[in-house]
């Protein structure tokens, strides 16, 4: 379908009126699970992951959002800009203090300022409904999680940590201790890190489901038709990624994702200070970074169990060495209500994923058949065939 101009940020005159609702990536994960229980949104996400803005964030999911620059401060200024956006004593909403929470979220999580303004708005829009979970409890939130069709691997990460911050955001239930700057900032806080890790959640979903093609005798119903649209986009994201040298890229975009937030975790935590930040959001903050890796190792998985084609020894050999720098995972910590749920089905993709390198089968079959394999990167030698080299 043709992209809707403003599937993915509205005007702030709309925003801001009611007359548009920004959609969350959380809501288009959960689509991407389940069309037919989300039916009633299909055409608003289909609209929303189709349009330009989305598909390149998709596109560069693997490494977060675009950082800021002098173009975004400048659509910044313009999109803020008094003409573009109504304001009177009425007002239910302060164009300042919203602008000073997106310059802030833009500098502190080195965003771009569209981006920031974007998610600031969300947060707003999502007040009400944060107010009336406030004082829910980690059962009630949990419950609340699986009624929406949240996944097993979310509740457990995110359900105990984010009822204790909507707890502490809204304060005794105080209107002035809900919208104070500390608590305004601390919503932004989990806003920007739920957007950014259901960004990589929906790129791996879209993978899983371009691989698994719906039958061309399946008769065409609304239901079938959804299917196919989420297919289709997965597989116009990928389908310069799944062959040759575009492949080893891809992996190696992976490998360096996966680096660079488990180097992340073996820090001194996030990127709030200690006056901004506070033990549940750095939990929290822990808790989506490694659920970000086990989402980028099934994308790894996937790509991999596709090909037809094996690996460079350098390739693998990159592979190796990240995991025994970091000891297969086997060390890796998750402060979440139950560790093992989140723990053990990342370590076992680590080794589905180093099954899916070796490609037993077809190096099997090669060797015994003196046949030379088809390789990726295109025109090295497969790694079963490279001279040995010592890590």
């Amino acid at each position: 379908m043709a992209p809707v101009p403003e599937a993915y940020f509205p005007s702030l005159d709309k925003c801001f009126a009611g007359d548009a609702q920004l959609l969350s990536w959380r809501r288009a994960f959960l689509y991407t699970n389940d069309p037919e229980g989300h039916a009633d949104d299909g055409s608003h996400i289909e609209a929303f992951l189709s349009h330009p803005e989305s598909i390149q964030l998709l596109s560069q999911s693997l490494n977060s959002f675009a950082r800021p620059s002098a173009k975004s401060k400048s659509e910044f200024e313009s999109k803020t800009a008094a003409i573009h956006v109504e304001t009177n004593s009425k007002s239910s909403f302060d164009l300042n203090e919203i602008k000073a929470d997106a310059q802030w979220l833009s500098q502190k999580a080195e965003v771009d300022e569209i981006t920031a303004l974007r998610l600031t708005v969300l947060e707003w829009q999502n007040r009400p409904a944060t107010r009336l979970t406030a004082n829910f409890s980690s059962e009630e939130v949990t419950s609340v999680q699986s009624a929406a069709g949240a996944d097993k691997l979310s509740a457990s990460v995110a359900g105990p940590n984010l009822a204790n911050i909507l707890r502490q955001v809204a304060g005794d239930n105080n209107s002035a201790s809900f919208d104070s700057e500390t608590n305004r900032r601390l919503r932004l806080r989990y806003t920007y890190l739920s957007e950014r890790s259901h960004v990589v959640k929906t790129y791996r979903k879209l993978l899983a489901m371009s691989l698994h093609n719906i039958p061309s005798k399946t008769p065409a119903t609304p239901a079938t038709e959804r299917k196919l649209a989420l297919c289709k986009l997965g597989a116009s994201l990928f389908k310069d990624k799944s062959t040759g040298s575009s492949l080893s890229k891809c992996l190696e975009e992976c490998m360096a994702a996966i680096r660079s937030r488990l180097t992340a975790l073996s820090g001194s935590g996030g990127w709030l200070n200690t006056d901004e930040s506070s033990e549940e959001t750095e939990i929290l903050w822990r808790s989506f970074m490694a659920e970000e890796v086990g989402h980028i190792l099934q994308i790894m998985f996937h790509q991999l169990h596709a090909s037809a084609e094996v690996p460079s020894g350098d390739l693998l050999l990159s592979w190796l060495k990240l995991m025994n720098e970091y000891q297969f995972l086997e060390g890796l910590s998750v402060p979440c209500q139950d560790p093992v749920e989140v723990v053990f089905p990342i370590q076992a993709f680590v080794s589905l994923t180093t099954l899916a390198f070796l490609k037993l089968p077809l190096a099997f079959s090669s060797i015994t058949n003196r046949a030379q394999p088809q390789t990726f990167p295109s025109g090295q030698t497969a790694y079963f065939l490279s001279k040995e080299k010592n890590f």
